[in-house]
């Protein structure tokens, strides 16, 4: 009798080859993508780098000039107080001061500052002329 022949089979399935091409070719696919990514990034940043062309100082208001010679006198005379403090100190002084082309003029109006309450009522309130605000306004 002859001897018995072992026939060689392959331990892995048509499936599980496949499975290992997908999964090679993704991480391939990932490489892929990350290069083209980070060529974008660099070709961004290049042009996002470019220097632009400088612009041109303006000239320091008749303010400016006042709060930058005022500021050491002030901090000399009151060397405890906040940045803050001596801004308003400042402020108050130039209202009075001649070189001021707002001297003598009221004052103009600021808006009241939004609170939390008050955005938050603006994104939830009902369109402008709907039935809920007219109703409101003849109570």
């Amino acid at each position: 009798m002859p001897a018995a022949r072992t026939i060689k089979t392959n331990t892995t399935s048509k499936a599980g080859r496949n499975a290992s091409k997908d999964a090679s070719s993704k991480i391939s696919l990932l490489i892929l993508d990350y290069t083209r990514l980070k060529t974008r990034l660099l070709i961004f940043w290049s042009f996002a780098h470019v220097a632009k062309e400088p612009k041109e100082k303006r000239a320091p208001s008749a303010y400016n000039i006042f709060v930058k010679e005022q500021m050491p006198l002030w901090k000399a005379a009151h060397p405890a107080a906040p940045h803050s403090e001596a801004m308003k100190g400042i402020g108050e002084i130039w209202a009075k001061h001649a070189d001021n082309p707002n001297k003598g003029q009221p004052r103009k109006e600021r808006k009241p500052k939004a609170t939390k309450a008050m955005k938050s009522n603006k994104t939830s309130s009902p369109a402008a002329g709907s039935s809920s605000t007219a109703l409101s306004s003849d109570l």
